[in-house]
């Protein structure tokens, strides 16, 4: 998706649930890589943790599929980001040391 495209798509409101979030810190710095690297991000919330999961709200200016696969994509510090299911409104991540 170019930058044109961007333009073009509604933002929409998206759950992000991360397994394997087994400090605050895993937390911490997911949420800063979605705000500074991932395209078309206009806001992200964690909205609760609970039993080793993080959820998240983020509201995004692009498709489940392309902001799972951005996702994937970028490196973290002490921990990487596997997919495991996305939907239209979904996406569900496992993270991994």
């Amino acid at each position: 998706m170019c930058s044109s495209d961007l333009r073009k798509v509604d933002a929409r409101e998206l759950e992000l649930v991360a397994t394997g979030a087994k400090s605050s810190t895993m937390v911490r710095k997911l949420k800063a890589v979605i705000e500074q690297e991932i395209r078309g991000v206009e806001s992200v919330k964690v909205r609760r943790r609970k039993g080793g999961k993080a959820f998240f709200s983020v509201r995004v200016r692009s498709r489940a599929s392309d902001f799972a696969s951005d996702l994937e994509s970028k490196t973290y510090e002490g921990f990487s980001v596997e997919v495991d299911d996305v939907t239209r409104s979904k996406v569900v991540v496992a993270l991994k040391r």
